[in-house]
């Protein structure tokens, strides 16, 4: 359910408000599969499909231009800087996920991903490290997997296959296997990807991000996408967690709304304050070019923390903020709002802090082919006020941004 924030201040375009129901429960462990012969059906790419004879078909459908900017940035040299006077030493260190685990994990039914988006958090004993498409947990003392050991189950062409003891995603998040591989026939799952991870010390619980495409039986696309929260029930991400999932396919109704779409929900980062937990996306159309400025999702951290049968979430869309204090002008959403990971913290009445560039086409030029200079001297940080009133029915959150002088 969406609505519409009531105008306080300047606070009414571009928020929404939402509780978003518990959608179930999971553990670290793998699901139901039927084991990958390894012979044929070899594809690699989510929404390819399949041929007749279990072959790579085609890729179906419409994809998503997510590439407005296209020319070269300026940066600053990376052998500019004056090198570190510390003399830091190496430890200890330990093997985490790899390519052959990320692979074979539930008996083969799995994409070839590389290279990975990479998702670790550290906290209580333990390191929780993700990737497209796996998961482990490793005892951060020993560098051992925390997880059983199913190398005796992970079946692949009729023999055991050992993966460390990881996860599929799809296992963790309570679906399908991605790609049910021969014997035939080929059966695509949802497409999980971009995943990111979280521990919050005030609240002693993890937090693992994904965002997920849901598809058709022959992998194509059907649009629809949304953001999953793995919030873990205790201190020990070995154990039972709690899953959230939030239609970011438009403003969350699906149906058309205020902000029919339909986006993808691409990139999403993650940051907490003492009262929120946040995700950020960047909104690309389906199917065309432009760009719809990044959203922002936040949610009460208390009631994810507590396994809440809901949680209140404000939406806010900074494409549609016409009313919100702007350094940077109407003209540019915000694009790669990256939120502040200070989970402690807590200003006047609750602040969160978020950073993006306008050096990208994105921000200044969102209608795709206007072109621009790929290169700024700016900086805008953006300011989400009285996040404590997440905790509530009823947030009444305020945002604004400046934009801050910086080198090229």
């Amino acid at each position: 359910m969406t609505t519409p924030v009531s105008a306080g201040s300047a606070q009414a375009a571009g928020f929404y408000t939402r509780q978003i129901p518990l959608a179930g429960t999971s553990s670290p462990q793998t699901g139901d599969f039927t084991p990958s012969d390894g012979s044929q059906g070899q594809v690699e790419f989510g929404g390819q499909g399949v041929a007749e004879d279990g072959s790579p078909g085609p890729a179906p459908g419409t994809v998503v231009n997510r590439s407005l900017s296209k020319g070269p940035g300026k940066g600053a040299s990376a052998t500019s800087g004056t090198k570190a006077k510390s003399n830091p030493q190496l430890n200890f260190s330990f093997a985490g996920l790899n390519l052959y685990q990320q692979r074979y994990a539930r008996g083969g039914n799995q994409f070839t991903v590389e290279p990975p988006d990479q998702g670790m958090c550290v906290g209580n004993g333990y390191v929780v490290e993700a990737v497209n498409d796996v998961l482990n947990v490793f005892n951060a003392g020993t560098g051992t997997s925390a997880l059983p050991d199913n190398t005796a189950t992970n079946i692949v062409a009729g023999s055991p296959r050992n993966v460390n003891h990881a996860v599929d995603l799809n296992s963790f998040f309570g679906y399908p296997a991605a790609v049910q591989r021969p014997p035939l026939p080929v059966v695509f799952g949802p497409f999980v990807t971009d995943p990111s991870c979280l521990y919050d010390a005030a609240t002693q619980r993890f937090f693992v991000v994904v965002l997920t495409l849901n598809t058709l039986p022959n992998g194509a696309f059907t649009h629809v996408n949304h953001l999953d929260i793995a919030v873990s029930q205790t201190s020990n991400p070995t154990g039972s967690w709690s899953i959230y999932r939030v239609d970011v396919t438009n403003d969350g109704t699906n149906t058309g709304g205020v902000n029919p779409g339909p986006y993808l929900g691409d990139y999403p980062h993650i940051g907490a304050d003492a009262n929120g937990f946040y995700i950020t996306t960047n909104a690309y159309p389906w199917g065309g070019n432009g760009f719809n400025g990044a959203q922002i999702y936040a949610f009460s951290k208390a009631q994810l923390a507590a396994g809440a049968a809901n949680v209140t979430m404000q939406h806010i869309d900074t494409s549609g903020m016409v009313d919100v204090p702007s350094d940077a002008g109407s003209t540019q959403p915000g694009f790669t709002v990256w939120p502040a990971q200070s989970p402690g913290m807590q200003f006047n009445g609750g602040t969160e802090f978020f950073l993006s560039s306008n050096a990208a086409d994105e921000a200044t030029h969102p209608v795709a082919g206007t072109g621009g200079n790929y290169t700024s001297s700016q900086i805008v940080v953006w300011t989400l006020t009285n996040t404590s009133s997440l905790n509530g029915g009823s947030p009444a959150l305020n945002l604004s941004n400046r934009v801050l002088s910086v080198n090229q």
